[in-house]
């Protein structure tokens, strides 16, 4: 099954709060455990952040490299405070398409034809920011 799914109003979004829950609700009990390591987890993830992204990432001012993440707005968010990036770029976290925030930020280039940077793991988000910013 490919993720996130597409659905009738747009891309579904993970939340793992509402996933707990489920599971709690299938197990008949509470995960505190379970909740108390994720959160433990949730502290750091620094480790899983690309090393040359950050040597990357020092070649340009916060206000140059944005970061734009899909999903669930406060599991994003502390997902990006956990991985030590949240001072490094300007932040943006949608549950929509990536490329409009692009083409939005785009027009607020002194410069339109400054080069734009987009790297995605998935095709769809390249393909629209790709359409978005070319138009």
């Amino acid at each position: 099954m490919n993720y996130p799914q597409k659905k009738k109003s747009g891309l579904k979004v993970y939340n793992l709060e509402s996933q707990i829950r489920k599971l709690e609700k299938l197990k008949k009990q509470p995960l505190k455990k379970i909740k108390n390591e994720i959160n433990f987890f949730m502290k750091d993830l620094s480790e899983f952040v690309f090393e040359d992204f950050y040597f990357f990432a020092q070649k340009f001012s916060a206000a140059e490299l944005f970061l734009i993440s899909f999903g669930d707005s406060d599991f994003q968010r502390k997902k990006i405070i956990a991985c030590r990036v949240e001072s490094i770029s300007k932040n943006f976290i949608t549950n929509h398409s990536k490329g409009k925030i692009i083409q939005r930020e785009a027009r607020k280039l002194p410069n339109e034809k400054e080069k734009i940077i987009f790297i995605d793991d998935r095709i769809d988000q390249l393909e629209e920011a790709k359409r978005k910013t070319l138009k």
